[in-house]
């Protein structure tokens, strides 16, 4: 099953071509093709926590409303917003309430150039019976579809399409400058954002995904083996066993990892064999079945296992035979239960990297902070 998954990348990319270049992209097509992340830095401390999290869905709203919504598949474009307070008023109503006038400044921006690409601002207007309420009313006339705000959408995407149009060379070279700064995520980020609807530097972009792909699969590989065989020396087998999970089958210590896997397991076995007949001799039934528990039917040492298990079953009465076999099984589901997480794990990680663009995803999502994408966004609103 070697290379099975490059081959999928290059079967879905080449797809990909064909079934762009033979459709002309309209402008709703164009709009499905590129996404903004909705996001209100932490660093507005001025605007109510509870407004915050209103103003982001409102946000996400604006974006989805107007054709750019979705998982957040290329969050490097945000759509962001800063509030100020224009007028605050307490009204002459029994009882009085706060009256507020806010100024809300849109902004559309690459978190990686730092480029805004587009921005509005309007007036809205809100009562309630105390500051925040005040704020949040006056956010909720916020209309997501209104003219002026489909106008700065419309704005921001026919930009962010010129902007790769135009920055197309710079834009791969700076992915392969990452990648041969083993930043291999990133330069398959970077690959794997390009917008469809940006036809030439896409086609481009879509070639140079394999090979870096498998670059970082061998990289990833020899760290999480280097990983487990460190865990292993530790005999600390449930770590070494999950950094060897991680490790793709398309990679080339795949079968390095294999060994050393059937060695742990059987390293494993040997211990909680040699575990349950000190248990035994000390005449620690219960013991003796938590380490019987943890050999696995594929271990060598499986039948002098099970030959053990006859044993000590045979010694004990009646009434502690039934509960000796309770806890035999209890124990066997709880470690087969352990094995089967693992067993998820490495599926699950196998699933992910079914394709370039989807560990790109990730990588973005786990480490667009670590990057420092997210962690100060203040540039955008002129600070």
């Amino acid at each position: 099953m070697k290379k099975i998954l490059i081959l999928s990348i290059i079967a879905f990319v080449l797809s990909s071509v064909s079934v762009k270049s033979q459709n002309q992209l309209g402008k709703a097509d164009d709009l499905a093709r590129i996404s903004l992340t909705p996001i209100v830095p932490d660093e507005l401390e001025h605007i109510p926590p509870y407004a915050r999290k209103l103003l982001t869905n409102k946000l996400g709203n604006v974006a989805a409303k107007n054709g750019l919504g979705g998982s957040a598949t290329n969050p490097r474009f945000v759509i962001t917003a800063n509030v100020d307070i224009l007028t605050k008023d307490i009204t002459p109503t029994a009882p009085p309430k706060t009256a507020v006038t806010l100024s809300v400044t849109f902004y559309i921006a690459d978190v990686v150039a730092q480029q805004v690409f587009a921005s509005t601002q309007m007036e809205v207007k809100g009562v309630g019976n105390n500051d925040e309420k005040a704020y949040t009313s006056a956010l909720d006339k916020i209309a997501p579809q209104s003219p002026q705000l489909r106008a700065m959408i419309d704005q921001g995407k026919n930009k962010i399409v010129e902007y790769y149009n135009s920055q197309c060379d710079f834009i791969l070279k700076d992915a392969q400058a990452k990648a041969d700064m083993k930043q291999y995520e990133m330069g398959l980020y970077i690959l794997s954002t390009v917008p469809s609807i940006c036809k030439e530097c896409y086609d481009k972009a879509v070639t140079l995904i394999p090979a870096m792909y498998q670059q970082y699969a061998d990289y990833k590989c020899m760290e999480d083996l280097s990983q487990a065989r460190a865990y292993w020396g530790k005999k600390d087998y449930d770590n070494a066993l999950a950094f060897i999970a991680q490790i793709l089958p398309d990679s080339k210590c795949y079968d390095d990892a294999t060994v050393l896997y059937k060695k742990i397991e059987q390293e494993r076995c040997n211990e909680a064999l040699g575990g349950a007949k000190g248990a035994w001799a000390a005449f620690d039934s219960e013991k003796a079945a938590e380490f019987l528990s943890k050999i696995s039917t594929s271990c060598e040492c499986y039948p002098e296992a099970e030959k053990l298990q006859a044993e000590i079953r045979a010694k004990l009465k009646e009434d502690q035979k039934r509960e000796w076999d309770q806890m035999v099984k209890r124990e066997d589901r709880e470690f087969a239960l352990k094995e089967k997480k693992l067993a998820n794990e490495q599926e699950l990680n196998k699933a992910r990297i079914e394709a370039a663009t989807q560990i790109a995803t990730l990588a973005i999502q786990n480490n667009a902070y670590a990057w420092g994408y997210y962690n100060n966004l203040m540039w955008i609103f002129g600070y």
